[in-house]
């Protein structure tokens, strides 16, 4: 650490500035004294402009999106996405924006300014949770890209995001793709708005592959995923104008590995149910209440840290199915003689209830509710002999069709195709049942296909070319070919209810609940490729994650939620002046968008960081020396980019207050301001005041990002700020108390150096 006894002033010295030199006024010397200060600590640097006027405004309109990364005192590391449609006039900025991720209240406002220095910033209105605020420290109009800092004071809460511009208004704007991640030839959906009609090429992979499509409309276009694409936002281009994806598609399927970790999470009751939210942020676990009475809750998990984030009890009834939608918004739970609750994917607060027949209490139905590659349709089966398919349309929550069973059979478990054009329901009768295939839309029934006894749970690969039945009372898989609906059986382990298709299309994963075990299976040929995989008393149901790092099953016996997989995440966030991104070897990690991704336990992680025009990277938060990490344990990252060109009239555009917004909590704090008036006023018109400048942008951002987290540590910047604050804000003031200090401290030296010539002392 530098002290102020280090750093020698240079020049005349007070005494003689304030004699000789006519321009050093009392005024004067405060500012003087203020620019060492300001310079030692590093409180505030960026562009200036020596103009009184504001500069102009940057145009921000159309729809931004990106990750967020940031800590919370009770959550610890948190992380998300957020996707905000700006509308602009002359006076103001803002519309709606979407927070996904480790969140409370998912909606809100957002609302933007810019200030008489040009720094951008504004707030997130989320009623009835507290607002964030948020600053930009970086923009780059012409190439769409940004990055900030948000803080919610209530919380104590605090972090960075970035994001990139990814439609513009009156254009085609891409809500969405389902699946997030597959290999080449997985089956896509990219929901959005205004997507026809296609232009050339109509859509495009990262890399620029061209994909076969299947179907279009104005809100989703279909088609499987090109030979050569790489993980990266997906574009559309129409006739009105491109959009991207607001996240990346991965290429980086994977399966979870044959590991399990017993007890990962303890619920509030027996499991029935289990749904990965596709963002990768939450796992929902349906259970029924310990007592085995007609109660149960829906529990919120944070897989990155394994907590229970919320548990919220359901109106009336036991939950026996759970799904979550495609755009990792909603939730569904089908309850035992209560319908379907339409939950919100944050903490799972009740929306709606949607009136539909689910089946008694007594049936395990752990697949009874499915959504479309598109989130348009839900369809839900009654668990009942004689039941009945009903098919729903979210938007309306009104049914649109249904498909009837005849008297004896069940239907269970539901899936859908993954170009959404067919339904699958296992049907249940005493014997073989069979898997029924139908037309979602009409209810009208294309197929009939024999399987095993008791057909439970049905999945389909990736691709679309197999579907893969559990059958319960049989120990057995059927296979079937889509394409020519023919059936292979395979042994499995005892009692399979609950299955699920890996993301890479490779595996099935099986939970059996008479043995207590997963079993693992090949897609191709139904084999078993491992030793069955310890999952508790009673695995009736599980889900896996949308990359495929790990699987949670739940036990109807158990009030314990295991993990297969082992796996950790790794989070990266993006700090300073400068824009830039990061990537991963291995692949998992490319933020600018994807700044979130699980990786083995005890997996080398090595980072890449790349620094975009006008900036350059200044290097990593100390967990992460040299940008490698082994993940032993969830870590967070912390890649600094600073501009290399700060624009001379643009702080918004070139930086801001670094290390004062970190301890102050906002750029738009009063100190701030006062801090930053300073900059503009009394540093960037002179060469050193520039130089400082430059200094700032290197070395301030990664000193921010250690103040940042800590409340001791912004307490006590902002103890050594005050008296700066003070003295650049109140000048003349602060001059007389300097004065009267500096008085004050003469008539002592001189009555002690009179003492010490009475005594004859030399003062050397």
């Amino acid at each position: 650490m530098i002290s102020l006894i280090d750093i020698p002033l240079a020049g005349p010295s007070v005494k003689r500035l304030l004699r000789r030199d006519p321009m050093c006024k009392p005024t004067r010397l405060v500012r003087s004294l203020g620019a060492s200060l300001t310079l030692v600590l590093g409180a505030c640097g960026g562009g200036g402009g020596g103009g009184a006027s504001a500069p102009p405004a940057p145009d921000l309109s159309g729809v931004w999106a990106g990750p967020w990364q940031g800590s919370d005192p009770e959550l610890g590391a948190v992380s998300g996405t957020w996707e905000t449609t700006i509308t602009q006039d002359a006076t103001s900025a803002g519309g709606p924006v979407l927070l996904l991720g480790d969140v409370d209240c998912m909606n809100g406002v957002m609302s933007a300014a810019q200030d008489a220095q040009g720094q951008v910033g504004g707030s997130f209105a989320r009623p009835p949770c507290a607002p964030n605020t948020w600053s930009l420290t970086a923009l780059n109009v012409e190439a769409g890209s940004a990055t900030g800092a948000w803080q919610q004071p209530s919380r104590a809460a605090s972090g960075t995001l970035t994001g990139v511009r990814i439609a513009r208004l009156g254009g085609p704007r891409i809500g969405f793709v389902s699946p997030r991640a597959g290999p080449v030839g997985t089956i896509v959906t990219v929901s959005g708005e205004a997507l026809t009609p296609l232009g050339v090429p109509p859509l495009s992979f990262a890399g620029g592959a061209q994909p076969q499509l299947l179907s279009s409309s104005a809100s989703r276009v279909i088609a499987q995923v090109p030979a050569g694409a790489r993980s990266g936002r997906v574009s559309v281009e129409t006739s009105a104008g491109s959009a991207q994806s607001p996240e990346d598609f991965s290429l980086q399927a994977n399966a979870p590995a044959p590991v399990s970790t017993l007890g990962a999470v303890q619920l509030d009751g027996w499991g029935a149910a289990v749904a990965a939210n596709p963002n990768g942020y939450q796992i929902y676990a349906a259970t029924q209440a310990l007592d085995h009475s007609a109660q149960g809750s829906i529990v919120v998990i944070r897989p990155a840290t394994r907590q229970v984030v919320r548990s919220a009890a359901v109106t009336a009834g036991v939950p026996r199915s759970i799904a979550a939608s495609p755009d990792g918004r909603w939730i569904y739970v089908a309850i035992a003689g209560g319908g379907i609750e339409v939950r919100d994917g944050a903490l799972a607060g009740l929306v709606a209830t949607i009136p539909a027949a689910t089946g008694s209490a007594s049936a395990s139905n752990p697949q009874g509710l499915a959504l479309s590659p598109d989130g348009r349709l839900l369809m839900v089966s009654e668990a009942a002999a004689g039941g009945r398919v009903a098919v729903i349309d979210t938007q309306t929550r009104a049914e649109i069709a249904h498909l009837s069973m005849d008297a004896g059979v069940a239907p269970l478990g539901l899936a859908f195709h993954p170009d959404g054009s067919r339904g699958y329901v296992a049907a249940a009768r005493s014997g073989n049942g069979s898997l029924i295939e139908f037309d979602p839309r009409s209810g009208a029934v294309a197929a009939t296909i024999a399987v095993g006894v008791r057909p439970t749970g049905v999945a389909i690969t990736p691709n679309g070319r197999t579907a893969v039945v559990s059958n319960q009372g049989s120990a057995s898989l059927s296979l079937l070919d889509v394409a020519t609906r023919s059936v292979v059986q395979v042994p499995t382990r005892a009692g399979p209810a609950g299955i699920a298709i890996s993301p890479d299309g490779q595996r099935i994963f099986a939970a059996c609940g008479d043995a207590g075990v997963v079993a693992v299976h090949a897609t191709d040929t139904g084999a078993e490729t491992n030793a069955p995989v310890p999952a508790g008393p009673t695995p009736v149901a599980l889900a896996i994650d949308a990359r495929g790092m790990s699987a949670y099953i739940a036990n109807s016996g158990s009030s314990l939620l295991n993990e297969l997989g082992g796996s950790q995440s790794l989070t990266v966030a993006l700090a300073g002046s400068g824009i830039g991104s990061v990537t991963s070897s291995p692949a998992g990690i490319g933020c600018g968008s994807t700044c979130q991704a699980r990786f083995p336990t005890g997996q080398v992680v090595r980072l890449s960081a790349t620094a975009s025009g006008g900036s350059q990277f200044t290097g990593w938060s100390p967990d992460c020396p040299g940008g490698v990490v082994q993940l032993d344990a969830s870590t967070t990252c912390t890649a600094t980019f600073a501009s290399s060109t700060p624009p001379p009239s643009r702080p918004a555009a070139g930086g801001g207050c670094f290390i004062a917004t970190a301890a102050y909590g906002s750029a738009l704090e009063p100190e701030v301001q006062v801090l930053r008036d300073f900059r503009d006023r009394w540093l960037a018109p002179t060469g050193p005041g520039r130089a400082v400048t430059a200094l700032y942008y290197r070395y301030s951002p990664p000193i921010a990002e250690w103040i940042r987290p800590s409340a001791a540590r912004r307490q006590a910047v902002r103890a050594v700020l005050w008296p700066i604050v003070v003295g650049v804000g109140h000048p003349a003031e602060t001059a007389l108390a300097l004065a009267g200090v500096t008085a004050v401290a003469a008539m002592i030296w001189r009555r002690r150096r009179t003492r010490q010539a009475d005594k004859g002392s030399p003062l050397d």
